[in-house]
């Protein structure tokens, strides 16, 4: 199977199909796994190829939808133990338009410079099915550097997708699992995945969730369709950091629970940490340093919250997403969105800052954040960073007492003297 790679790899100008067929008596396999442990760096793909080792009898595709955990078992294992640190895994490079890499287990890729999976100039690459960092169990952590890397020239890729079997599990990469740089990496997508989180849902611990850097445009993360928010836990620097000093990154961030970082769920670095909110919101950044939501009231009745914000953008139409956070605030006070609660739409005009509400289920003692994205449907524009952390109060008012007194503990939901 790895001669096959390597003669498939470059080899043809036309569209090519790799199937796995790998038998039980084959030396490299253990408990139902066949392990692909090359002994020097694969050949690059410079032609349209399907890698699919999800044809290997014995692979069990995710059957579950977001945001529920994954529950696939892979049959096929890329390992890269024996190879020299700094090597990398599947290299896609320019004239492999609509590369599919499918269904393996991709570990141990390691050395500051290795990504189990790397773009450069590849125009349209899918990858969906894999577990990246994560043996074919969906529950052991073998890490890589990096998960998958978008560079210059890169467009267009899809990593993940809406339908179960399209999740990726990225999880247990020592630095990020998703990696987007370059004026010129555009359009990449990455939707449905499982990104620091594992198959019992527990956290595996990347330093970063997803990374977006150095002008890169036009990157989704998530979508406001069924299936396409990521989950992206247990970070241990930022959930999603959008680039880097001043530059001019541009990504929307929409449906996705966020939890569990040790920075911020949402980072536009600028140079780091929560960027104030700035009147009539003129700055310029990552992302447009977009101002986030300002919560100004939260209050539940009948398992219903009402939500009140403010919203100083520049004139247009937004979405608006909240989230509650049964973990707690971030230690910030600012996000994160560890479950998706709602949205609304808001249209801001006359450049002043504009009010608005929204209604969403929920209970008091809830802790709702909110971001704002560009836009009320694809193409979205940017989105901020995560608002600052609200507790939702109680709306429902008990009259305990008939005593004719003042209320010595207004807002703690008696009337009534303490």
């Amino acid at each position: 199977s790895e001669m096959c790679i390597r003669d498939r790899a470059d080899a043809s100008t036309t569209v090519d199909t790799i199937h796995f067929n790998i038998p039980a008596t084959d030396a490299n396999h253990s408990g139902g796994v066949w392990t692909i442990s090359p002994g020097t760096v694969l050949p690059f793909i410079t032609t349209t190829i399907t890698l699919d080792a999800s044809t290997q009898p014995g692979h069990v595709a995710n059957t579950n939808t977001f945001p529920d955990p994954m529950n696939s078992s892979l049959a096929v294992q890329l390992s890269g133990a024996l190879l020299p640190l700094d090597t990398g895994g599947f290299t896609v490079l320019a004239g492999s338009v609509g590369t599919e890499i499918r269904g393996f287990a991709i570990t141990d890729f390691t050395g500051s410079n290795a990504e189990a999976i790397g773009l450069s100039g590849a125009v349209g690459t899918k990858i969906v099915g894999n577990h990246i960092g994560v043996a074919p169990d969906g529950l052991t952590v073998i890490a890589n550097q990096t998960g998958v890397a978008a560079f210059a020239n890169s467009s267009d890729t899809v990593i993940g997708g809406p339908l179960p079997e399209h999740r990726n599990m990225l999880s247990g990469n020592t630095y990020s699992p998703v990696y987007v740089s370059g004026a010129t990496a555009t359009g990449t997508i990455i939707q449905g995945n499982e990104i620091g989180v594992l198959g019992d849902g527990s956290l595996s611990g990347s330093s970063y969730g997803v990374i977006a850097l150095s002008d890169s445009t036009g990157t989704v993360i998530g979508g406001v369709g069924p299936g396409e928010g990521n989950r992206i836990g247990g970070a241990t620097a930022l959930g999603i950091q959008i680039g880097s000093g001043n530059s001019s990154t541009s990504a929307s961030i929409l449906g996705n629970h966020i939890w569990g970082s040790t920075g911020l769920g949402i980072d536009l670095r600028n140079p780091g940490g929560v960027n104030p909110n700035d009147a009539g919101d003129g700055d310029t950044g990552a992302n447009d340093l977009l101002n986030y939501p300002v919560i100004t009231s939260a209050t539940e009745s009948g398992g219903t919250v009402t939500a009140g914000f403010d919203l100083d953008v520049p004139d247009g139409s937004y979405r608006v997403e909240f989230f509650t956070n049964p973990s707690g605030a971030n230690s910030s006070g600012y996000g994160e969105g560890e479950l998706f609660a709602g949205s609304v739409d808001v249209t801001v005009s006359g450049g002043v800052p504009t009010p608005a509400s929204t209604t969403f289920p929920g209970s008091a003692g809830d802790v709702v954040t909110a971001t704002a994205t560009q836009g009320t449907a694809a193409p979205f524009g940017p989105t901020s960073e995560f608002s600052a952390a609200f507790t939702v109060t109680s709306g429902d008012f008990v009259v305990n007492s008939t005593d004719d007194d003042s209320d010595n503990n207004a807002g703690d939901g008696a009337c009534a003297v303490s």
